[in-house]
């Protein structure tokens, strides 16, 4: 839900983008590769762009994120959790 009105030309339904898949298109208008990966065992992605489209990409997603009540968490807390 938080990536979909930000992404263009990648389908994110589980029948098309299946659990450790790769597919290229848009992310917030910036080419990407985006990796659907789990580390949590939630629905999870890895967005690649760029670097100098990290901050923009990062924003983009962050400001759509709070939309739907996500949480920011660093990888210290992944190897915790």
């Amino acid at each position: 839900e938080i990536l979909e009105p930000l992404v263009e030309g990648i389908d994110l339904s589980t029948e098309v983008f299946p659990h450790m898949a790769l597919r290229e298109g848009r992310i917030a208008g910036v080419p990407t590769r985006l990796f659907r990966v789990s580390f949590t065992g939630e629905l999870g992605f890895e967005v690649n762009v760029p670097s100098g489209k990290g901050l923009e990409v990062w924003e983009a997603i962050w400001a759509e994120g709070r939309k739907h009540g996500a949480t920011v968490y660093g990888t210290e807390a992944l190897h915790v959790l």
